[in-house]
């Protein structure tokens, strides 16, 4: 058996683990928040007769983009982005952001947590999708990079 310190260590790098999936999971949804909330505002989607998109002029006709807060933005989008997102990007961020861990993260703790996340039946829980949309919007109400 591990000593506790050890023990309570590695518990804090598999958190910092789970927490950079989650922020690679924000940082690629993020560009598809953007363009979602776009095509869901009245406003914003109309086209004209040469089948070119334009803006109405008018603010009241931007129902998404304008009238609702970034907190429902996200709400209203995060289903449809889970859907859309490229988790081949996901794996290359989470990968990238793991890379600069110091030490770097093990196969075997990589593997750990994979298997416990699966286990668990954790990544999609609603605990842990909010989780993302708060790192989403964080960064999408603020306007940072992940």
């Amino acid at each position: 058996m591990l000593p506790v310190v050890d023990e309570l260590a590695y518990q804090l790098r598999l958190q910092r683990i789970q927490l950079e999936l989650k922020t690679a999971f924000a940082s690629a949804m993020l560009p598809l928040l953007q363009e979602d909330v776009r095509h869901r505002c009245f406003g914003c989607d109309l086209v004209d007769e040469d089948g070119d998109l334009y803006d109405h002029p008018s603010q009241l006709h931007h129902d998404v983009c304008l009238m609702m807060q970034p907190q429902e933005q996200v709400e209203l989008c995060f289903d449809s982005l889970l859907d859309k997102v490229d988790y081949e990007r996901v794996y290359a961020l989470w990968m990238w952001q793991l890379d600069a861990m110091r030490p770097e993260p093990t196969f075997v703790e990589i593997g750990y947590f994979a298997f416990a996340q699966a286990r668990q039946g954790r990544l999609f829980m609603e605990e842990y999708k909010e989780d993302v949309k708060a790192l989403l919007l964080q960064a999408y109400a603020t306007d940072d990079e992940l």
